[in-house]
């Protein structure tokens, strides 16, 4: 194999792991996302326990940002999106 190929294919063999390395960090943020948001897409679908659980998970995560009273407003919200 001549310098210049072997040159080429190692640069390329080093993109490719850049590039799967970079997805899989994006799908690992993605991952973490849709665990602590994903309630928001199915909120008629969620029993009573675990949109309870999806709550307390968000105040717990951002007690800076949410108090107590979002757990409510949650489930109230999602009562008022179901007759929607």
């Amino acid at each position: 194999m001549h310098a210049c190929v072997r040159h080429a294919s190692a640069r390329l063999a080093s993109f490719i792991d850049q590039f799967i390395a970079s997805l899989d960090q994006r799908l690992q943020a993605y991952k973490l996302l849709s665990g602590q948001f994903g309630c928001f897409g199915c909120l008629s679908t969620l029993s009573l326990e675990e949109l309870l659980t999806a709550a307390k998970t968000l105040v717990d995560l951002y007690r800076n940002d949410l108090d107590n009273s979002f757990v409510d407003e949650l489930c109230n919200f999602a009562k008022f999106a179901e007759r929607r």
